[in-house]
């Protein structure tokens, strides 16, 4: 879950030198919010940093022996959502209508 959030939370078309990854997500459908790189198959992740968006074949370089291998099966991601828990979610709903509702 921690990935996910990374990946919604840092989404870049940038590569950060060969590391090694510790996840990679491949086979998405992955929405990167850059117009030169609108859309890309695969991410890889290291610590709380996105450091590849691209290609399935070119975030190989960053798997190593311990690298956690994800495939997406097509599931699309898009950068900018926060997962809240369903309390917090209720309780941001009960509030906004006790001050008059949404605007």
């Amino acid at each position: 879950m921690r990935a996910i959030t990374a990946i919604l939370l840092f989404m870049s078309g940038i590569t950060a030198g060969a590391q090694t990854a510790e996840t990679i997500f491949i086979n998405g459908n992955i929405y990167t919010v850059n117009e030169k790189q609108p859309h890309a198959q695969a991410i890889a992740v290291k610590g709380d940093r996105i450091i590849f968006v691209g290609a399935n074949a070119d975030a190989e370089q960053f798997r190593g022996d311990k690298t956690r291998i994800v495939d997406l099966a097509g599931k699309t991601v898009t950068p900018g959502f926060k997962l809240i828990r369903p309390r917090q979610f209720f309780s941001r709903i009960k509030l906004a209508k006790s001050r008059g509702g949404f605007r």
